[in-house]
């Protein structure tokens, strides 16, 4: 999929400067606009600034494993192979895609891997068939987002969601889609990785080069637990103050939906000219912002307003 991705941009954008933004700042002034300045020490001005930076700098870790030394606990955001957990005993923390991957890849890896999930059950997709009958696609039609009528607005109406009141958008976009696994890890996963479920971490404490969990269980039952390592698959919060490019005058500026960004219809933020693409708009706009697919609604509009200003 990433190679699909590097193969558009070098058709449609082949002049693509490829550098990191190390600050942005607000100018003041008539003018306004921004300035930036680049990691190859280059500085420039710009009158708008779209971020649209994907899941970068957004990837969640529960607190109680915040305060673990990296060399015992990442992100599966950080990992693009899992060899190195080879004889190694593994935790790996949520219900997800990327957890239920990550604890497969560790014990293919030959791992001991352990997967720990707050919910009561884990969700496989089954294998997508478009050919469905055609009483069962009227009842849940297919959308970009699979098959299901909420999903099929979404898709269709992608704007809709914008103009609900904020709390009730925010808490369908937090709920609507939960944690679940692709079809094709089902063989892979189920009667091989070892898993408890309604299981939530309240302690980690690293002792002797290993780390200690403590662990609760829905009934009330108390355990602790020893692994070589802990990799927390618990998805990413999109958060403003995680971005450390923006200036941190330019961040206070930004009014927020909890930790994301609050969006007009255009995906500009409460300062002017600044824009935020991708999965930091879902909250302004609803879950289908969670994924690429959003991208198809968010280029043209972001585009539009920029023309129009031109």
């Amino acid at each position: 999929f990433s190679d699909y991705g590097v193969w558009v941009q070098k058709k449609l954008l082949p002049d693509l400067e490829e550098t990191d933004v190390a600050d942005v700042c607000p100018l003041s002034g008539s003018d306004g606009g921004y300035g930036l300045r680049l990691q190859s020490g280059e500085s420039l001005r710009a009158r708008r600034v779209v971020v649209a930076t994907g899941l970068s700098h957004f990837a969640s870790v529960p607190a109680p494993l915040a305060s673990l030394p990296r060399e015992l606990c990442s992100h599966t955001s950080e990992h693009t192979t899992l060899n190195r957990f080879a004889g190694q005993s593994v935790a790996v923390i949520g219900a997800g895609a990327s957890a239920l991957e990550a604890a497969t890849l560790v014990l293919e890896a030959g791992g001991a891997p352990l997967l720990l999930a707050r919910d009561s059950n884990l969700v496989f997709h089954d294998k997508f068939n478009l050919r469905r009958p055609l009483c069962e696609r009227l009842r849940n039609p297919n959308s970009v987002l699979g098959p299901g009528r909420k999903s099929w607005v979404l898709e269709h109406f992608p704007l809709l969601l914008h103009y609900v009141p904020e709390g009730r958008r925010v808490r369908f976009t937090r709920s609507y889609l939960g944690p679940s696994a692709p079809w094709w890890l089902t063989d892979r996963f189920k009667g091989k990785v070892p898993y408890r479920l309604r299981t939530r971490v309240t302690r980690a404490v690293a002792r002797g080069g290993k780390v200690e969990l403590e662990l609760h269980d829905d009934g009330g039952a108390r355990s602790s637990m020893v692994f070589d390592h802990v990799i927390a698959g618990t998805g990413f919060e999109a958060d403003v103050d995680a971005l450390p490019f923006l200036s941190p005058e330019l961040r206070a500026r930004v009014r927020r939906l909890d930790r994301a960004p609050a969006l007009s219809r255009s995906f500009e933020s409460s300062v002017a000219g600044l824009y935020f693409a991708g999965p930091s708009a879902a909250l302004s706009f609803g879950p289908l912002f969670r994924f690429v697919t959003g991208a198809s609604v968010a280029a043209p509009q972001v585009a539009r307003h920029l023309a129009s200003r031109v």
